[in-house]
């Protein structure tokens, strides 16, 4: 029995600029750091700021019946998926490592649960992003039902905005 549905996927990519803005970001953090842990955020900062694409995950647990979030950052290289994984790891955050094909090329990959992720990024004094305020307000949801129609109202108006680029409904 499935337990975990996931019934919409995000992928979000960033523009190169944002992602140069990121990789400065982590440079200043790595600098200022007091001690490893703000060290390992930094290096996660930097891992991040070379994702190819960021995959978010909205799904229901029927276990639970509880609606939940996931964040999957795709790399190009194994090495610095790597890097992103120890750091969650450090600084709190569970991970699990997986690959994912894309174009044909299989690609290492890092998967958090969101919530602790924005937790963790709030406490380090990180904004929230649009994507962030939709899986806050989707967990929030008490049903399936309530959670989908959260979900689709914010998709309908991110993508009147132009904020979603690409959406992929998935069959699980």
């Amino acid at each position: 029995m499935v337990c975990r549905q996931i019934f919409v996927e995000i992928l979000e990519k960033k523009d190169p600029e944002a992602l140069a803005r990121l990789a400065e970001v982590a440079e200043e953090l790595m600098e200022s750091a007091r001690n490893s842990t703000e060290k390992s955020f930094a290096m996660g900062v930097l891992a991040a700021a070379t994702v190819i694409i960021k995959k978010w995950r909205f799904g229901f647990d029927k276990k639970s019946k509880k609606p939940f979030v996931e964040v999957e950052y795709v790399f190009d290289r194994i090495d610095t998926a790597e890097a992103m994984w120890k750091s969650f790891r450090i600084i709190g955050i569970k991970a699990r490592k997986r690959a994912v094909k894309i174009n044909g090329r299989d690609l290492p990959a890092v998967v958090v649960d969101w919530r602790r992720h924005r937790e963790v990024l709030t406490e380090f004094g990180l904004p929230a992003t649009p994507l962030d305020i939709v899986a806050f307000e989707y967990i929030k949801q008490k049903s399936c039902e309530h959670a989908m129609a959260i979900l689709a109202k914010y998709i309908v108006f991110m993508t009147l905005l132009g904020t979603v680029d690409r959406l992929e409904e998935c069959e699980q």
